[in-house]
């Protein structure tokens, strides 16, 4: 009996491990969920084939509910698999947290993640990361600003951020266009130009897979440029103290 959170990687099923692929075929249920990340149309068949198995989807309410996922874990061992590495997202950590206080056997099975790869591909030195934000859908009464006192906080410091941008279910992933917006309107309402127009970030899209793009933009170039010029998933970085190599690279990667 147990559960195993299972890391897909960032570019899923060429990133699946050994490992994960191992376990997945010796447990009694697998389960994927795809609400913390995106995953193409077809990557649910193509993880079956790498597996060997059918696996069932499972939503964010069951996800976050969890009663399914240890139920299935106290009859047998099971897995769930997750986009990218698995204790990222806060959501899995409730889970694990939930798991070990039913005494449950429980296990993380590591993959590559945003976290990681943002840093790599575009050549920003990873210990001057600082903390990480996601930047919401805006919605009727509810425009908060936490995004930007993140940013502030870092850019204090010289840090560089990543910044996830929201997925939802109805509205779709954040666009870079949108993410650029509500930054920006963060700033207004909050009278501080720490995020402003000319400001140039990094722009990541569809990290891992064969047609990733990373750019160094301005945001007024962003905020012109249409929606399909970056499929999702994407995520941005906002520089902060630049190092004269990082300035080297992100000068190669300039649009």
């Amino acid at each position: 009996m147990g559960l195993y959170l299972i890391g897909l990687g960032i570019n899923p099923p060429d990133s699946i491990s050994f490992e994960a692929v191992s376990l997945c075929a010796g447990a009694d249920s697998v389960f994927i969920e795809t609400y913390t990340n995106i995953l193409n149309p077809d990557a649910k068949e193509q993880i079956e084939k790498v597996i060997g198995r059918k696996v069932e989807l499972i939503e964010r309410e069951a996800l976050e509910d969890e009663r399914d996922l240890l139920d299935a874990a106290t009859e047998g061992e099971c897995c769930l698999l997750v986009p990218g590495d698995p204790m990222v997202a806060t959501t899995h950590i409730n889970l694990a947290i939930t798991a070990k206080k039913h005494g449950l056997g429980f296990r993380i099975v590591h993959a590559s993640s945003v976290t990681s790869a943002a840093a790599s591909e575009s050549g920003l030195q990873a210990y001057k990361f600082g903390a990480i934000t996601t930047i919401p859908h805006f919605r009727q009464n509810y425009s908060p600003t936490a995004s930007l006192d993140v940013i502030a906080g870092n850019q204090k410091m010289g840090l560089h951020t990543l910044c996830l941008l929201d997925i939802d279910k109805v509205l779709g992933p954040l666009t870079v266009r949108q993410a650029c917006e509500n930054v920006l309107s963060m700033g207004g309402r909050k009278g501080t130009s720490v995020f402003s127009k000319s400001s140039r970030i990094v722009v990541l899209s569809r990290l891992g897979y064969p047609d990733q793009q990373v750019s160094y933009s301005k945001v007024s170039d962003l905020l012109e440029t249409p929606d399909s010029s970056f499929k999702p998933p994407c995520c941005v970085i906002i520089p902060g103290k630049l190092h004269f190599i990082e300035e080297e690279f992100l000068e190669l990667v300039k649009r």
